[in-house]
């Protein structure tokens, strides 16, 4: 049960990272990484002993990409997605092809490692993160971050007043 579980896991990433390469709007981009990103937290969430690592990721990439988006959306031209069927067909015949073949890809080596239990390594200690020596670079970056949030917005305000004026 646990080797057809993680198999889907990494053939649902395989199918999203083909998907991506095929993407050309700031939206779809977007979109396929925020899947991604809980895929992976979901992921974490159940192999994990702790359930921080999975909301700590997923609230990162989170940020991360409403910055993003806003940066994108107000610079790029509104373009229309258009999807052709090699979209749809060509990552669904990929993974077809490594799911028909997994043995190849997945070996028992690999099975092991992914099906060793978590429980048994050391202890994950996520105090560490908001101990003393490392308090001062964790709010540098929690700045940074506020910082980088406040110039995408005044950056996508300023490229506004400009549009709206032609």
């Amino acid at each position: 049960m646990t080797k057809m579980f993680i198999c889907s896991f990494i053939l649902i990433l395989l199918l999203m990272s083909s998907l991506f390469l095929y993407s050309h709007t700031p939206l779809a981009m977007g979109v396929l990484i925020v899947f991604q990103s809980v895929i992976i937290a979901l992921m974490l969430y159940i192999f994990m002993p702790s359930s921080w690592f999975s909301f700590l990721l997923i609230m990162v990439f989170l940020s991360g990409m409403m910055i993003i988006f806003m940066y994108v959306s107000s610079l790029a031209a509104n373009e229309l997605t258009s999807f052709s069927l090699l979209f749809f067909v060509l990552p669904f015949f990929i993974i077809l092809i490594i799911y028909l073949n997994n043995n190849n890809y997945i070996n028992q080596t690999t099975m092991n490692c992914l099906s060793m239990n978590l429980m048994e390594l050391a202890p994950l200690n996520i105090y560490k993160v908001y101990s003393s020596e490392i308090y001062p670079m964790t709010l540098v970056l929690i700045i940074y971050l506020l910082v980088a949030l406040i110039v995408v917005v005044k950056n996508s305000n300023f490229f506004k007043s400009f549009r709206s004026k032609k």
